[in-house]
């Protein structure tokens, strides 16, 4: 028993720490794309390299955008590590050994991830409109 909490305990924070170097990589390149328009936009598909998703993208979309591929990154249901999903097996993760977690670190990941995919629905119905 011990050895399954441990795991899962384990397992949830390394998705809690992708999460938030992935929303860190998002963050600087549309900070850079702020500083230097025009120019960073090319820098886009290097995101997807570093991550390893290059090969998952060019299978679900047909060019390279700065909004396709921030959507790609944070909310795509279909792309396995999304910021989403990985936060999704975050709280998965978190909720199999509940009983053993501070009450407020489940509440707060939990109530995390529910906005988030609340917030995903919306940015899903925006993205559609590309």
């Amino acid at each position: 028993m011990l050895s399954r909490v441990a795991n899962s305990i384990y397992w949830m924070n390394r998705y809690i720490e992708r999460v938030e170097n992935y929303a860190r990589f998002v963050s600087v390149n549309i900070n850079l794309s702020y500083d230097l328009p025009g120019m960073i936009s090319e820098h886009w598909g290097l995101l997807l390299e570093a991550t390893h998703d290059k090969a998952t993208y060019d299978k679900l979309y047909s060019e390279e955008t700065e909004d396709k591929i921030i959507y790609f990154i944070t909310f795509d249901p279909n792309n396995p590590n999304s910021i989403f999903n990985i936060l999704g097996n975050a709280r998965e993760n978190a909720r199999t050994v509940k009983e053993t977690l501070p009450k407020e670190i489940w509440e707060h990941l939990n109530s995390f991830y529910l906005s988030f995919k609340q917030f995903s629905t919306t940015r899903k119905l925006d993205f559609e409109e590309l």
